[in-house]
Formats: C-alpha cells, structure tokens, sequence
C-alpha cells in the first residue's frame, strides 16, 4: 500500500513539472489559446475572454505599428532638447518613399540616416543608394566615386559614355557597376502603408525619461481567476482546484522567468540596444545567463524559444541575443566582417578562404578555415572562383 501511494505522488509531481515546462517553453499566442482550452477542461478555470482576436488586441496596442510611429520611438536615444523637436519635424515632412523635401538643418538630417529603416531622410534614390553603398564600406572605391558622378547617366544605360569619361571599357564598367548594384533597395520605405511584421512579443523594452524600462507582455492574455462550483464528488473538486492553483503559479513563474532573462539581455547586450538597432552582439549563452540568474541551462533555452522581443527599433527573435562566439567576438560579428571583406575584395582577385581567413586573423579573429567555409554559406557568398569577374 506505501509503495503504491509513493508511485501515485511521483508521477503527480512529474505531470506538474512537465505542465510547468509545457508553460514556459509557450510564446504568448499560444498559450493565450492553451489557456482556453484549459478552462474547458477544469470547471474551476474562469477565463475571461476578449472581445476582440489576439492580432487586433495586438494592433490596438500599436505592436503592428506604422513606420511613422516607429521612427518616432527612435528619436529620444538620438536627439535631446531643440534637436529632438526638429527631427520630429523632419519625421513629419517625409514622403510615402521615406525622402526629405525641404530646408532643415543637415547635421540633424543626417543623424536621421541611420534610424531604422536605414536611409530615412535622404533627398532621392541617388543619396540613398550612396548611404547603402558607404555602409558598406565603399565610400573610398572607385565605383562609390562613378556612381556619385555619374548616377543619372547610368539610371540610363549610357555605359560608353560614361565609359569614355573614366578611361575604362564598357564592358568593366557595366559588370562592375551591376555588381555593386545587386541588392541594393531604391527607396527606405518600400510602399506608403509599410508596416511593421506581425509579431506578438513576449519582452517589451521601452525607452522612457533617459532611462530603460522592461515590461512583459500580457495585453493578449486573458484573464484566469478561480470559481466556485457545487458538487458531491469532493475528490474531483479538490483536484481540479489544485490544478488551477498550479495553473496560475506557472505563469506567474513564467513572468518572472522572462522578466530576469529581459532584465539580464538589456545588461549584457548593452552596446546593441544603445545603438540604432543595428549594433554589435556579443557573445552570450543560456548557460551563462542561467548560471548569472540562478536558473538552470535548460529553463532559459525553454523561456527564449520561439519568443519576441519589442524595442525601439523594431521586433527580434529572443534567440538571436544568444550567441556563441568566436574568442570574444560574436557570430554576428565575424559573419559582417566577412561580408564587409568580399564587398570591398576585387572583383578580378576575389579572396580565398585561405586569404578572407588571415585578414580576419590581422583583425583579432582567430577561427578554423572550415568556420569561414561556414559562415560563408550562411551568408549565400560563393567561392572565390565563383566570384571572379
């Protein structure tokens, strides 16, 4: 009789644990309907149910919001006082193509080069397309110079032309310039109506009064209370009651998980969210995290799946904060080096793995030929012979 009853409380706590886990590892739209099927299952389970479907609670509380409004998110970690009310006005003054028209104060303009989307505020397709190229890091190669002077000639195709001007043949002029032109965008904002993915996030960061404020996301939740029900079958009640109880607790547990990861994210990953949204990553694992918060690896693996994160500058996967690195320096990192290389590499003596290797070795980035061979792949780069012009 003892053994049995011992058996019967283990596997009680082990379906608690996993439920808890089940919980966690849930992102918020999921666990909204998780939540409802739950309340048909337990009697004592009282949900209260929104009106409205979780995508427009979502849209009401600006989560797919314009890009307008986005921009207008960005400004405070950039412009302060009388700066910060002119680039406002700027935001104003932007056409459904996301170009400037009008006088305004050029140091402020150009500041608003580098929000997100990259280019808000140039004056056309030609300064932008130059802004894309010097964030590649072309501004000093020959072609950043040709496109500069000869923008409008080669919009046209007047290849001899331009080609007679620069002392270099037609054909080399025309492949490199396609070259440098491939994935480039014409505009900052693709059509009038631009809007954000949409993405429910679990973690908010919000930028507030000069300092950071984290919030977790609860808005498409509904709300779980207990009821009361009558009835003879006292064993089934107090069950039933022990799970909802248990129900409740885990999502509490699961708020107050997410809230020391967010709180722990925003310490490490400081360089990244004080930056325009395009900054450095550094290297950041769960088990480092874990061990920081008390937590184990595998609780911060489960809270970060599938999850979202809400800042300033837009939406991310939490997972993309967790990074292995290469001694010090993140994946994210080495893979823009790499990329920042074969853009600026020669077209007729592109750089072997060999070569791309020991210019990320003069740079501090000690790594395997075959991590290069990698990374390339992830980044869609042919090899070297591939690349030749």
């Amino acid at each position: 009789m003892k053994l049995e009853l011992s058996c019967s409380q283990q596997l009680l706590l082990t379906a608690s644990f996993q439920q808890a886990l089940h919980i966690l590892q849930l992102p918020i739209e999921e666990l909204a309907e998780w939540m409802e099927e739950e309340s048909l299952r337990n009697p004592l389970i009282e949900v209260r149910e929104k009106k409205k479907r979780i995508a427009e609670a979502v849209q009401e509380e600006a989560w797919q919001e314009s890009v307008y409004e986005k921009l207008l998110r960005q400004l405070p970690l950039i412009f302060k006082n009388d700066a910060l009310t002119c680039a406002k006005e700027m935001i104003g003054h932007l056409d459904e193509k996301g170009f400037l028209e009008g006088h305004f104060d050029e140091e402020i303009r150009q500041k608003l080069f580098h929000l997100d989307p990259l280019g808000i505020g140039c004056r056309d397709v030609r300064e932008y397309v130059l802004l894309q190229l010097e964030e590649k890091g072309q501004k000093s190669d020959w072609i950043y110079r040709i496109v500069e002077h000869h923008f409008y000639d080669l919009l046209q195709e007047k290849w001899k032309e331009v080609a007679a001007l620069e002392g270099v043949s037609i054909r080399s002029l025309e492949l490199q310039v396609k070259t440098a032109l491939r994935g480039l965008r014409w505009y900052p904002l693709d059509a009038p109506k631009q809007v954000c993915p949409q993405l429910v996030p679990d973690l908010i960061f919000l930028y507030e009064a000069d300092q950071w404020k984290i919030a977790i996301n609860t808005s498409a939740l509904p709300q779980v209370t207990l009821k009361s029900y009558k009835g003879i079958d006292y064993k089934y009640l107090r069950e039933k009651k022990r799970a909802a109880h248990f129900l409740i607790q885990a999502c509490e547990q699961r708020r107050r998980t997410l809230l020391k990861i967010g709180k722990r994210l925003l310490v490490k990953q400081k360089v990244f969210f004080e930056g325009t949204g395009r900054g450095q990553l550094v290297p950041m694992t769960c088990r480092e995290v874990a061990e920081e918060i008390g937590l184990h690896e595998s609780t911060v693996s489960r809270a970060i799946a599938s999850k979202y994160l809400s800042c300033p500058f837009g939406i991310f996967p939490l997972e993309r904060f967790f990074k292995q690195g290469v001694e010090g320096v993140s994946n994210d990192s080495v893979q823009q080096m790499l990329k920042s290389l074969v853009d600026k590499e020669d077209s007729r003596f592109p750089l072997s793995d060999g070569q791309l290797l020991e210019e990320l070795q003069r740079r501090g980035v000690h790594c395997a030929r075959r991590t290069i061979a990698k990374y390339r792949g992830q980044l869609r780069i042919p090899a070297f012979s591939r690349r030749r012009i």
